[in-house]
C-alpha cells in the first residue's frame, strides 16, 4: 500500500490532534511508501504559524516542530510541484471547481496524486469533501478522524 499525504494529515503527525494515531500508524506501515507534494513545506509550516498566533503552540516549539518535519521528510518521497502538476491541477479545477468546490492546494495535491498513482494507492486528507471528490473520480480516500 503506497500513502499520499495532503499537508491537513500531515500536520497530524507533528501536532497530537484528533486522527494523530490513526495516521501514525498507517505512516509507520507504509514504510517507505509515503509520498508528499513539495508543496506541503510549505502549507504545513503556514499551519505551525498559525498554531502559534492561536497559542496552540509556544515560541520554542516551532524550531523543534520544523527540524522534526525535516527529518521526516527524508523519509518520504517528496513530489515536485512542477508544470505536470499545475496543468493537471488547472483541469481538475475546470472539471470540479464548481460542483465539488475543489480548491486551489487541493487541486495542485489531487494532481500530484493522480499523476503517480496506481491501483494500491490511497489518498490520505483530513478534508471529508475532498475525499468525496477523490472517491468521485475512482481512487480510493482514508480520512482520519
Amino acid at each position: 500500500m503506497k500513502l499520499f499525504l495532503d499537508t491537513s494529515v500531515l500536520v497530524k503527525l507533528f501536532h497530537d490532534e484528533p486522527g494523530t494515531p490513526e495516521v501514525t500508524s498507517m505512516v509507520a506501515a507504509a514504510g517507505p511508501d509515503v509520498f508528499v507534494l513539495e508543496l506541503a513545506r510549505i502549507e504545513f509550516l503556514s499551519a505551525v504559524y498559525r498554531r502559534l498566533r492561536a497559542g496552540e503552540i509556544e515560541e520554542d516549539a516551532v524550531g523543534r516542530v520544523r527540524g522534526f518535519l525535516e527529518d521526516q521528510l527524508l523519509l518520504f518521497r517528496v513530489l515536485p510541484l512542477g508544470q505536470a502538476v499545475l496543468r493537471e491541477a488547472e483541469q481538475l479545477v475546470a472539471a470540479h471547481g464548481r460542483e465539488d468546490g475543489l480548491r486551489t492546494l487541493d487541486a495542485l495535491h489531487l494532481a500530484a496524486f493522480t499523476l503517480v498513482c496506481g491501483p494500491d494507492w490511497k489518498f490520505v486528507c483530513a478534508d471529508e469533501r475532498l475525499s468525496r471528490l477523490v472517491r468521485k473520480m475512482g481512487f480510493d480516500a482514508v480520512t482520519p478522524p
